[in-house]
């Protein structure tokens, strides 16, 4: 499963951020061992809202064996947030 959130941290802070998200999901990682009885491990992927990832981007999708390039994801995001900004200054 892909998931991304728009989150412009900081790329120097990314083992903090990678601890962050998994030890965020720990409860519903726990929640799908329990009822579904199959293992889990949680692989943060995480896009900022313009584009920026963390280093470990790369290996985390090879983890869930996503075959998307890192450039798509980034253009995606970007190009969601320029959305967004044209829809709110056209108020």
């Amino acid at each position: 499963m892909l998931s991304t959130e728009t989150d412009n941290n900081n790329n120097n802070n990314n083992d903090n951020n990678n601890n962050k998200y998994k030890y965020k999901y720990q409860d519903l990682a726990r929640e799908v061992r329990k009822i579904w009885g199959v293992k889990t491990e949680v692989i943060p992927v995480v896009v900022g809202a313009l584009g920026s990832i963390p280093l470990r981007l790369n290996d985390n999708l090879r983890a869930i064996e996503v075959g998307i390039p890192v450039g798509l994801i980034q253009r995606c995001a970007l190009l969601g947030s320029a959305r967004i900004l044209r829809k709110v200054l056209e108020m």
